[in-house]
Parts: C-alpha cells; sequence; structure tokens
C-alpha cells in the first residue's frame, strides 16, 4: 500500500497531471478467481476473472461510456479509466512475464485515456 489516500489494498492513487486522478489495482502474482469481488461494479466473467475491451458487451457499459463517445481501450475494464493486466484479467496466461507485457502495453490505453481528459 502505498499513499494516505490508500484505503483498499492494491490501489494507488497517485495524480501525474494536476486534476487528473489515476487508480491502479495492482495484485500478487498467482491472483485466485474472485478475488475482486470487493471491486464492485467491475464486469467479470463467470469465472470471476475481470473482463476488458473486446470481452465487454454492449450490456457491461454503462451511461459512461456514451458520455466518452468511446469504446473501451485494450485492458481497460467497464469502468472507464480502470485497466486490469496480469492474473486478475479474464483469459490471461497467469504468467509472470505475461502480466509484465500485458503491463507495458496497458501504459500506452492509460496515456490515452489521460490525453482524452486533459
Amino acid at each position: 500500500m502505498v499513499g494516505d489516500s490508500v484505503q483498499v489494498p492494491g490501489i494507488v492513487d497517485h495524480p501525474p497531471v494536476p486534476g487528473i486522478a489515476v487508480h491502479l489495482l495492482a495484485r500478487v502474482i498467482g491472483q485466485v478467481s474472485g478475488a475482486v469481488s470487493w471491486l464492485t461494479g467491475i464486469a467479470t466473467g463467470d469465472d470471476g476473472f475481470i473482463r476488458t475491451d473486446v470481452q465487454l458487451t454492449d450490456n457491461d457499459l454503462g451511461p459512461a461510456w456514451a458520455t466518452l463517445g468511446r469504446r473501451p481501450l485494450p485492458f481497460e475494464t467497464s469502468i472507464p479509466g480502470v485497466f486490469a493486466v496480469g492474473d486478475v484479467h479474464s483469459g490471461s496466461m497467469k504468467r509472470v512475464a505475461a502480466a509484465t507485457g500485458e503491463g507495458a502495453s496497458a501504459i500506452a490505453s492509460v496515456h490515452k485515456a489521460i490525453a482524452t481528459l486533459a
């Protein structure tokens, strides 16, 4: 846990751009299905893992997406601006190297999301 604003283990709030909050969900290696049940309002599969981008259906996306005028970016969840990679991500390989690559790739999506807000 990092920072004074952390209330839930794994959530880190860090504003890299004034006025824009970024929320990072970081979990340990070996995440098990259903372990994200504390994260309410996020679309998961029947197996309990978080669904992202092309895995999301129109029913998963709320009115915030219509306001944004876009579909989720790669690794973006049903909640705009919240990204999931690695073991919590539905369909992931559950391997450190794969999670590292997904995290690196997700950074491009995070930058794009922030650019639309700035």
